[in-house]
């Protein structure tokens, strides 16, 4: 349990999706994402005891940002074991969370750095005040990001900020500046491993826009490449041929050609437009199912007998 939350706070996968239940059917996912912070922000490399001594004793930005880092990086290490013993006393009290004020404090004395000193004063600035904590602000991680995305196109450092935006911007509902930030946010790293989990929270915002088309495509990618998300995309799919008129030929043909055990997802398929009272895309569906096992074919006839 300690292990589990100790990951949510701080180093959690990219690919952790909470779900909310939408009609009693389909799962849409709620921000956020926990994703580790960029590797140019410097806050998985320890500071050794004489860098940081002589860091101590500059005065440029480099040397505040080095201090700054091994400050955050001290009380990470310092709320892990706050939080262990939250957890060992059992307590009621609200859980303890990082208290990153002296390192804000640091990064803010920063004075003109230069260029790419900046972009990791501005990433630190997010991480901080974006993390649950004293030093916790919103407007203030929202707008050290906004810095980042104007001065970043591609590579970690832009793809982390344009997505902590994008999830912001998906919590408060603000679709045209979450498709903005997730579009922005994949074109950043394409390849990167948070990128599917991107596609997934871009789809789920192009169907709340009504772009079904787009929405449509970017799902069957999910459910048909392998991706960790594959069975929550697979899933959303049905849903969404189901809930729009004249595709149900077009949802035949992505489950028989596109995904392995074609006639599981065709049965699933017909069972959710039975639920829908959509019986003539129903039969449509049962009909395309090839060479049905017993059980198959029992289903199917459970699906029919369903049927007007």
């Amino acid at each position: 349990m300690l292990a589990l939350a100790l990951a949510l706070m701080f180093q959690a996968s990219p690919l952790h999706v909470d779900r909310i239940e939408i009609q009693g059917q389909v799962q849409k996912p709620k921000a956020f994402v926990v994703v580790s912070p960029p590797k140019a922000l410097g806050l998985a490399t320890p500071v050794s005891a004489a860098a940081l001594a002589a860091a101590e004793h500059g005065q440029g930005a480099a040397d505040r940002l080095l201090v700054a880092r091994a400050r955050i990086q001290a009380e990470r290490g310092a709320a892990d074991t706050r939080y262990a013993a939250w957890v060992d006393a059992n307590s009621s009290e609200d859980p303890p969370s990082p208290d990153y004020r002296a390192a804000l404090a640091l990064l803010d004395a920063i004075r003109k750095p230069a260029p790419d000193d900046a972009l990791v004063r501005a990433g630190l600035v997010a991480f901080v005040t974006s993390e649950p904590g004293p030093a916790m602000s919103d407007k203030r991680a929202s707008l050290a990001l906004h810095e980042l995305a104007k001065h970043t196109t591609s590579g970690e450092l832009a793809q982390w900020a344009r997505l902590q935006l994008a999830e912001r911007a998906f919590e408060a509902v603000a679709l045209d500046d979450a498709k903005r930030w997730y579009d922005e946010a994949i074109a950043a790293d394409p390849g990167a491993t948070v990128a599917d989990y991107l596609r997934y929270k871009l789809a789920w915002v192009l169907a709340d826009r009504e772009e079904t088309a787009r929405a449509i495509t970017l799902f069957e990618g999910l459910a048909s490449g392998g991706s960790d998300l594959a069975a929550d995309a697979d899933a959303t799919l049905v849903q969404l041929f189901v809930s729009q008129d004249g595709r149900v030929h077009e949802a035949i043909t992505f489950f028989t050609t596109k995904v392995q055990e074609p006639n599981l997802h065709l049965l699933r398929l017909a069972e959710a437009y039975a639920d829908a009272a959509k019986s003539d895309d129903a039969r449509t569906t049962l009909a395309a199912l090839v060479k049905p096992s017993v059980d198959e074919s029992q289903r199917a006839e459970a699906v029919r007998a369903r049927l007007h």
